[in-house]
């Protein structure tokens, strides 16, 4: 049974780093991103999660205390937390007030559980006991979970809404790049235009002036004769 709670927690590392990989596919085909982050495929965050949870099971993580064995699992999930911080932090989302204050508090609980690890020491020496250092810790761990959640469900939320500003800044670039296309398309048919039109202008003006020379050919014979 504790292999299964622990397992849980390096399982979860897992889904962390692949709700940041959904980020970073979305924040780097948009026009509100502020940098860009490498997509980490989701295979890897599966692989990730399935080789420390059979560690687990297997026996490698076992310190014989259960919270070194929790805090040992926990530290696991710092790549994929640093991960999911750094490509909320890629875009600005700009979809509302909502969303704003949602990436505040999720970049806020994503690193709340770090305090936990010397906590657990400084409670302790302090005269505390065991149940209520767990109780004070798992509190603690139950804000730090409710908030990341909290931001979680905000950015599923509004997930259509970052795909239509997708949509609409994919358009106006496709929009963009034929205006770019045709641009120069236009300009060599006004050249054409204008040459037919020179041409066109130009046969009156050569018919007139070969009629002219006839007819200064005719007086000078006449004149002769």
């Amino acid at each position: 049974m504790w292999s299964v709670c622990v397992g849980s927690v390096t399982a979860a590392g897992g889904y962390i780093g692949s709700i940041g990989s959904a980020l970073a596919h979305m924040s780097n085909r948009s026009s509100n991103q502020r940098f860009r982050v490498v997509r980490v495929p989701s295979w890897w965050w599966v692989s990730y999660a399935l080789t420390l949870t059979l560690m687990v099971f297997s026996g490698f993580f076992s310190m014989e205390r259960p919270a070194a064995d929790i805090f040992l699992a926990g530290i696991t999930q710092t790549p994929p937390t640093v991960y999911l911080f750094v490509c909320l932090l890629s875009n600005k989302w700009g979809v509302g007030r909502e969303v704003y204050i949602a990436q505040i508090i999720l970049s806020v609980g994503a690193f709340l559980n770090a305090p936990l690890l010397p906590l657990y020491g400084i409670l302790v020496r302090m005269g505390f006991s065991l149940g209520t250092v767990n109780t004070i810790l798992h509190c603690w761990l139950a804000a730090a979970w409710g908030s990341q959640a909290y931001g979680c469900i905000v950015f599923s939320r509004n997930i259509e809404k970052f795909e239509e500003n997708l949509m609409t800044d994919q358009r106006k670039m496709a929009l963009i790049s034929l205006v770019g296309k045709e641009e120069p398309q236009k300009g060599k048919g006004k050249v054409k235009a204008k040459s037919k039109k020179t041409a066109e202008n130009e046969q009156p003006r050569r018919s007139l002036r070969s009629q002219s020379r006839g007819k200064t050919r005719s007086r000078s014979t006449s004149r002769s004769k």
